[in-house]
């Protein structure tokens, strides 16, 4: 059912918050985020968060590949699930974590083609760990969602090509019609030039 929702949608916002919407119902997780790679392809940002219990899993909303959990999730393309208090990893928000009482950390990429667009991160409490079959059902909703974004990046630069060759039409338009009015008024003027010696008054 959430694949094929997706599959529907196509704006951006309009498909994390769907996604992270289902996933936090379903799996009753304490917090979820997502996090998308910029433009340079460099950087992991913090686009959505969803949960009360805390107002964000990790102490900065931007990483690089080399950075957290985040950035190993979207570097080697593999979840990572980890239990808490995580020692190697000073990025998280160790504290509100604990006293949220937030026992697991899942970080999930999101990915199609073999690239990661995203990472999906989400934030369980002692009584509901995710298991084997939770992590392997979260990671196929991951696949899901990086499938989902490319289609819509898809639409969008198939929108943008159509602008692109629509404003090229009329660019065309305008300058055919320009050169189109430069002739009759060349023909115009040629016109008096031949009249001018019999009617000049015309």
């Amino acid at each position: 059912n959430l694949a094929s929702t997706l599959t529907s949608i196509t704006d951006l916002d309009a498909l994390l918050q769907t996604a992270l919407n289902r996933i936090h119902n379903y799996f009753d997780v304490s917090a979820g985020e997502i996090f998308m790679v910029d433009e340079d392809q460099h950087r992991l940002q913090r686009v959505l968060h969803q949960g009360d219990a805390i107002p964000a899993l990790w102490k900065q909303e931007r990483f690089t590949r080399n950075q957290a959990l985040v950035g190993q999730a979207a570097r080697t393309g593999q979840p990572i699930v980890v239990e808490l208090p995580h020692k190697d990893d000073p990025f998280l928000l160790s504290s509100d974590l604990g006293a949220a009482g937030i026992h697991q950390i899942a970080c999930f990429p999101l990915s199609s083609h073999s690239e990661v667009l995203g990472v999906l991160v989400i934030a369980t409490v002692e009584s509901a760990p995710l298991d084997t079959m939770d992590t392997q059902l979260l990671s196929s909703i991951a696949s899901w969602v990086g499938t989902a974004i490319e289609n819509v990046h898809l639409n969008i630069q198939g929108r943008r090509l159509a602008v692109l060759e629509e404003r090229e039409r009329i660019g065309m338009d305008l300058h055919d019609g320009i050169i189109q009015s430069i002739y009759a008024v060349g023909l115009t003027l040629e016109h008096a030039r031949l009249l001018l010696p019999e009617e000049p008054e015309q």
